[in-house]
């Protein structure tokens, strides 16, 4: 068994100084990091799907709406992708501010529902991939669900093939997000 992720405060609308740097951090910490991917999801896959980048952004996205709220989700959500459409680390750079919104939000709401409305006081790694797989996988892959349909006019056996291969790099991050979120909350560095 798995242990869950301890209990923790958790406020929808954070305000404090300590969250709000926090999240920042998260948030270059998330930058830094998809600057490498961005570029070797380009290579690899010539911008068509983000493989290794949804793996290894789930973990900063999910974490900052689980232990920051909205303000966390906002923040982490938005700031990678200024930076990756200035200097242009893929094709697909501009997308990244809605698909990472549409992933980070859905993580704060579902913490709030899990928190709040079922009194969750510990979420195990069951919740976490009720929080991050199923409303998230398909609210964060709608957009390149359209854009390739729609912009890239991709036949439908492939577009169902890249969207199930962001499904299986969306279920890593998740195993990833659940034990990094964990580490940071048992460090004691939120309290």
């Amino acid at each position: 068994m798995v242990d869950p992720v301890p209990d923790f405060e958790f406020k929808f609308w954070r305000t404090d100084t300590r969250s709000l740097v926090s999240a920042l951090l998260l948030a270059v910490g998330m930058t830094v990091t998809m600057q490498i991917i961005e570029r070797l999801d380009t290579i690899m896959w010539g911008g068509v799907i983000p493989a290794w980048g949804i793996m290894l952004t789930w973990p900063f996205l999910c974490g900052g709406g689980i232990m920051f709220g909205m303000t966390g989700a906002i923040i982490v959500a938005e700031f990678n992708p200024i930076i990756a459409t200035l200097t242009a680390t893929g094709p697909l750079a501009p997308l990244w501010f809605i698909c990472n919104f549409l992933t980070s939000a859905p993580a704060a709401l579902l913490t709030r529902y899990y928190k709040i409305h079922k009194r969750k006081e510990k979420l195990g790694l069951k919740e976490m991939f009720v929080i991050q797989l199923p409303i998230q996988g398909f609210t964060g892959f709608a957009a390149l669900l359209a854009v390739w349909i729609f912009l890239f006019k991709f036949p439908i056996w492939m577009v169902i093939g890249l969207w199930l291969a962001a499904w299986l790099m969306g279920f890593l991050g998740s195993v990833i997000s659940f034990f990094t979120t964990r580490s940071i909350i048992r460090s004691g560095v939120l309290t």
